[in-house]
């Protein structure tokens, strides 16, 4: 698997370091899949309680 530095020299002009470090270490920390499916069900019930507060 490529790193996210690796693609970040490719993308980013003049491949300067300094950019690369300043955007890794302003990236979101990482959560594994339950922890997102988590997020995305607690997520998906506020709307559908908001929705059917507003009808």
């Amino acid at each position: 698997m490529i790193s996210n530095e690796e693609i970040l020299k490719v993308i980013l002009p003049n491949n300067h370091e300094q950019e690369v470090d300043e955007l890794n270490s302003n990236s979101l920390p990482s959560i594994t899949h339950s922890e997102a499916i988590e997020h995305y069900d607690k997520k998906k019930a506020l709307n559908n309680i908001l929705f059917l507060r507003d009808k």
